[in-house]
């Protein structure tokens, strides 16, 4: 006898929980992102349960957990409300094949997300042994469900991630680490070029007119050159003179008095644009730009990982900031906004060449007096002119009584005394001791503790005999 066809359920009959959960899973996805977590009124609302019954919900949102497409999660900010997250269906299938240990675990690795966790943390979740916490690890590798991981944060720990998943940012230090280790090398290489490109696009070249005349030291005094050394001198000087073989950097200043070849490199000086200017780069030229110089290795770096590096840049003095109105096509640096930033460079090109020239030359091996000679020129210019704020001048109290024939001048000044006698003793800490330097120090000393005592009845010093003259040459 043939089975009757099975009836229709009735009107407002509920249908099987299961078609319920399945129509309850259908309705969240179409209507949010994966990742959604959704409370209670939002799965009464959404028209799939009936007579809003919360029973019914509680038993499909149930049976959607049980099938790994839920998870559960407590609502920040909520009172202790649960919700349910969203999971895809690919994620779901991930559970299929497991045992209930293996589920555990898997589970809470699976929570962790793009940031991982930590051994330790899982140990302490699930208050299982260590050994069988390790032989579930081994199962879900060669299973290929879970995969180790590395933190920039926290180097020397354990970490898994789900496989399908890529770390975050925040765990791996982003574009500028690799395996875990920054990569110092790629992020100089860069910054250099960064800063030769906004340099050239920050200076107006100018071509010398008289090329072939000499150019004299200005007031009289010999200037420092930017990608050399000091041609004149002692025998450093010989040691660090500029290859002759290899190709001379830019400078907007000649490195002597001798004249150069027309139309060369070295002839060309720079002028800063003029207030109003809008052709600095942006972060978005920036970017392309590196991205299509092959600095990169094939890497892809992101506007993130530019805008960074900038940043240090800007810190470093390197760049400074300027903005600008927004175009029609570009994006504002703040939502709402209507201006963006732009780089400008406070060295010109010849000089940011004059550096990457220094820097190749520092690394040299070939000619150790020169890789020295120029680790000490980087080391000045990493100093800056800071060494003359300790001239006794710069912060005398006397300065405006200061001048020949007053009551205080050069030869009676006692600040100059001190300061002579701190480089002395600078210089001899250094294994460069002065001529007659040990009795200079001390009869500087003696006088020192002579004036602090009041004995110097005299504002006027009275020439001693037997007094200690030293020749201070200053470089």
């Amino acid at each position: 006898m043939a089975t009757p066809p099975a009836r229709p359920p009735a009107a407002g009959r509920a249908m099987p929980r299961d078609r319920v959960a399945d129509a309850l899973y259908e309705w969240c996805r179409s209507s949010q992102a994966v990742g959604h977590v959704f409370n209670q009124e939002d799965l009464l609302s959404a028209g799939v349960i009936p007579n809003r019954d919360l029973k019914v919900l509680v038993s499909s949102a149930q049976n959607l957990v049980n099938r790994n497409l839920f998870k559960i999660h407590e609502i920040k900010n909520s009172g202790g409300q649960l919700g349910w997250e969203l999971v895809s269906e690919e994620r779901a299938a991930s559970y299929a094949g497991l045992d209930r240990n293996e589920r555990m675990v898997y589970s809470v690795i699976d929570s962790a997300g793009t940031k991982g966790i930590w051994t330790k943390t899982i140990k302490n979740r699930l208050a299982a042994h260590a050994k069988v916490l390790e032989r579930i690890y081994k199962t879900l590798e060669v299973k290929g469900l879970i995969k180790p991981m590395k933190s920039v944060q926290y180097p020397q720990r354990k970490m898994y991630i789900i496989s399908s998943l890529q770390p975050s940012e925040e765990a791996t230090g982003g574009a500028w680490y690799t395996d875990g280790q920054l990569d110092s090398e790629l992020m100089i290489t860069v910054a250099g070029a960064i800063e030769l490109r906004v340099s050239e696009k920050s200076w107006a070249e100018v071509t010398k007119v008289d090329d072939d005349a000499p150019v004299e030291p200005i007031n009289g005094k010999r200037k420092t050159p930017h990608d050399g050394f000091d041609v004149k001198g002692k025998g450093k000087a010989k040691a660090a003179r500029l290859d002759d073989n290899q190709p001379r950097s830019p400078s907007p200043e000649p490195h002597n008095n001798k004249a150069k070849k027309h139309n060369s490199s070295a002839d060309k000086t720079y002028l800063p644009h003029e207030p109003g200017y809008q052709g600095y780069p942006t972060l978005q030229q920036i970017t392309r730009m590196v991205s299509s110089s092959g600095l990169t290795r094939g890497a892809s770096l992101p506007d993130s990982a530019i805008k960074d590096l900038l940043e240090v840049m800007v810190y470093d003095d390197r760049l400074y900031k300027v903005r600008r109105p927004v175009q029609a096509d570009e994006t504002p640096d703040e939502p709402g906004g209507d201006t963006i930033t732009m780089y400008r460079s406070l060295k010109t090109p010849s000089a940011c060449r004059a550096h990457m020239r220094l820097e190749f030359l520092a690394t040299t091996t070939e000619k150790p007096a020169q890789a020295k000679a120029a680790r000490r020129q980087l080391e000045l210019e990493d100093i800056g002119r800071g060494g003359s704020s300790e001239v006794p001048c710069i912060q005398c109290p006397a300065f405006d009584l200061c001048g020949d024939g007053g009551p205080v001048n050069v030869e009676t000044c006692v600040y100059f005394d001190e300061w002579f006698v701190k480089a002395a003793i600078a210089d001899q800490l250094a294994g460069d001791p002065w001529e007659q330097g040990e009795a200079f120090i001390k009869q500087g000393q003696v006088a020192k503790s002579r004036r602090e005592a009041g004995l110097d009845g005299s504002s006027v010093p009275v020439k001693r005999e037997g007094q200690v003259s030293v020749k201070v040459e200053v470089d």
